[in-house]
Order: C-alpha cells, then sequence, then structure tokens
C-alpha cells in the first residue's frame, strides 16, 4: 500500500512539474536586479552570416539590447527600436503572441514549449521549441545557479541564430540605459 502510494505520487508529480533547470534558469533571471548581460550574437540566414556583440539589459519593466549599430527597448507596452545609423526613432506596440530571442533570454516562455533538460559539455541543456514558427531551439545554462550560457535557434535550414553570453553583471546601476536620441528623428508606429 505504500509503495503504491509514493508511486502514485511521483505519478502526479511527474505529470504536473516544470524542467528544474529551466526553473532555475527563470530563477536567476527573475530574482536578480538589474542583470547586464555581455553578449555575442551570430546569426546565418541564406548563406548570409551576420556577427555582433552587445549588452543586454534585463530590468523588471522589459529589456534593452544596444549594440554600436542599433538600440532595442521592449517592455508590456511598446517596442522603441533607435537606429544609430540613420538617427531614427521608431516606436511600435508590443503584441501579446509577439516573442523575439530576448525574450526567450529574458525568461518569457510565451509560445515556447519546454522540453526536458539534460546535461551536455558541462552545461545544462534546454530544448525547446516555437510551434508558430517552426523553430528548433536549446538553451544552455550553468548547472549550478542557472546562468544562461548560450541559446541557439534553428527554423529549417535557412536560418540559424546564436547568442553567446560572454560574461554577467546583476545589480548594474541603470544609468548605462541612458541615450540621448533628442536630435533624432521619430516615427510613432503605435495606434
Amino acid at each position: 500500500m505504500v509503495l503504491k502510494n509514493i508511486l502514485f505520487l511521483f505519478l502526479i508529480r511527474s505529470l504536473f512539474s516544470f524542467d528544474s533547470t529551466y526553473i532555475n534558469f527563470q530563477n536567476f533571471i527573475h530574482n536578480s536586479k538589474n542583470i547586464v548581460l555581455r553578449i555575442q550574437y551570430n546569426q546565418e540566414s541564406f548563406n548570409k552570416k551576420i556577427e555582433t556583440s552587445g549588452l543586454f539589459f534585463l530590468q523588471n519593466s522589459g529589456y534593452t539590447f544596444d549594440n554600436q549599430y542599433q538600440r532595442i527597448t521592449q517592455n508590456k507596452s511598446y517596442t522603441m527600436t533607435i537606429n544609430k545609423i540613420t538617427k531614427q526613432v521608431i516606436y511600435d506596440n508590443t503584441l501579446d503572441n509577439q516573442i523575439t530571442i530576448f525574450d526567450i533570454l529574458a525568461g518569457n516562455t510565451n509560445s515556447i514549449l519546454i522540453s526536458d533538460s539534460y546535461a551536455e559539455n558541462q552545461l545544462m541543456c534546454t530544448p525547446f521549441m516555437i510551434n508558430e514558427w517552426g523553430i528548433i531551439g536549446k538553451l544552455f545554462t550553468d548547472k549550478n545557479n542557472g546562468s544562461p550560457k548560450s541559446i541557439i535557434l534553428k527554423q529549417d535550414e535557412d536560418l540559424k541564430v546564436e547568442i553567446i553570453i560572454t560574461s554577467y553583471d546583476i545589480n548594474k546601476d541603470s544609468k548605462y540605459l541612458y541615450y540621448d536620441f533628442d536630435d533624432y528623428e521619430k516615427i510613432d508606429l503605435r495606434e
């Protein structure tokens, strides 16, 4: 009888539990204030390669990715893209079902199907899928603290994106997010 109860509890727990590695990652992201990740962004699409590096700022209100060419800030109500080359600022609505690679890095789970994690090369690997776009991916995290190490996305044979987190700082002052774009052209696409 005791064995039967233990098996029943194990079955219930496995049916309703979420992958502990992914929970560890989300705890790292959501319980830390003002995280700054230094990232290397690599994209291969239709035999073209794009490589850039930048900073990814994660705050309670949203996130910002900044490199030498652009700055993208997204929160629950709008997305702001600053093109540093053309000196333009574009505001747009943030859609409820919209998801970007930065949303994955921010720990958002909208439209993402998470699979069971496993150890790979001294890291934890959490496979995931975004059905709407036909994208499969892997999130690699530190075994101990859940900090992100890299994300790989693939869509058919045409697109591969990899973000490598080279380092991170926690509790960074938000003054680094200030950017003066007063003399930039502003385009507002919000309705």
